[in-house]
């Protein structure tokens, strides 16, 4: 899988997909901050039980109350910090006066709430957002735009009802890489649906920090999302710099692929990071692959401690027959003397 040869030679930077995710929680090697985040540990148990409380509570009737007041935007600034979620805005100059269409790289499962607690979004979502059960009025308040990305007609359908629609004055939000990294070495290729659509973009060049994310990884590979939800809100508290880059609008020239990748560069060129050609589809098979390679891995030490098992109840029943024919069996009878003759 090449990188786009106008960004970045590949023969002398050599990234290749596995670079732009991590795969293990702990960060290696081990450090002196390791130690502290040990010691943290049980303090962060107790606050991840305290805000696991204020989540239900939300749900139940303090997101219900507040929507009733029109206080939305107020709230979620309040629920934002109570998870832990900080936020700082560079380039508040650059904000457009008439937002359409937000676009920004995608690095962890709470970017929706540090970015809706800033302004109401429109926020393009996988369908798998409606089986959350225990967050159904937090996402009610990003006002989802559910996408099967199978179906681009149904994509452009649901869009332009949206921005044509009673709720135009709401800016859509989307995270065009369409999955996680870990923001170290490159983003992932923008998919180019949303540049499509002759309507102006803000692009965000997103990036997060935090007291212990350099000891542990809130996200990796082959890991679910309850587990990476579940570290975040471990964690004391995190800060998103939102970068708000100047608004972008389609060269009449440019194809809506050239002009994803406009942003994408620009995008990635904030960050310090390369605009890579790896796209979503590549991190599904590199999860596939590295799925079944830990299948694979457990399969075989799960062998490894059956045949072990195995041995040893050989080794012992071997032992056992041998005991037992050992007390069975007579001892051999002395040989007879040799007569001697004279």
């Amino acid at each position: 899988m090449a990188l786009r040869g106008d960004i970045v030679d590949p023969l002398k930077d050599k990234l290749i997909l596995e670079d732009l995710f991590s795969h293990t929680r702990l960060r290696r090697p081990l450090t002196i901050k390791h130690l502290f985040f040990f010691l943290y540990f049980p303090f962060g148990v107790v606050l991840l039980g305290i805000r696991l409380l204020f989540l239900v509570f939300a749900e139940l009737l303090l997101f219900p109350l507040f929507r009733m007041l029109r206080m939305n935007t107020f709230f979620y600034k309040i629920y934002a910090r109570m998870l832990g979620v900080f936020v700082v805005v560079k380039g508040k100059e650059n904000w457009s006066k008439n937002l359409q269409v937000l676009v920004s790289n995608h690095r962890s499962e709470f970017d929706i709430i540090a970015l809706r607690s800033l302004l109401p979004v429109a926020a393009v979502s996988p369908l798998f957002y409606k089986t959350f059960i225990f967050t159904r009025k937090m996402v009610k308040e990003i006002n989802p735009i559910f996408i099967d990305y199978s179906n681009r007609e149904v994509i452009h359908k649901n869009i332009d009802e949206h921005l044509t629609g009673p709720a135009s004055k709401v800016p859509i939000l989307c995270f065009p890489e369409g999955a996680l990294t870990n923001g170290e070495q490159a983003l992932l290729l923008y998919h180019k649906h949303l540049f499509s659509l002759e309507r102006p973009i803000q692009p965000l060049a997103n990036s997060v920090s935090g007291p212990f994310h350099n000891v542990v990884n809130v996200h990796h590979l082959c890991t679910k999302i309850s587990h990476n939800i579940f570290w975040l809100l471990l964690m004391p508290y995190h800060v998103w710099t939102v970068n708000v880059l100047p608004e972008q609008r389609r060269e009449p020239t440019e194809t809506a692929e050239q002009f994803a990748n406009r942003i994408q560069s620009m995008t990635a060129a904030h960050l310090g990071l390369i605009p890579s050609t790896f796209s979503v589809r590549d991190k599904a098979i590199l999860l596939r692959r590295w799925t079944a390679l830990r299948e694979g891995q457990r399969f075989l030490l799960g062998r490894k401690h059956a045949l072990a098992a195995q041995s040893a109840i050989l080794k012992q029943q071997t032992q056992a027959f041998s005991t037992v024919d050992g007390l069975a069996s007579p001892s051999p009878s002395p040989s007879p003397a040799p007569i001697q003759t004279s």
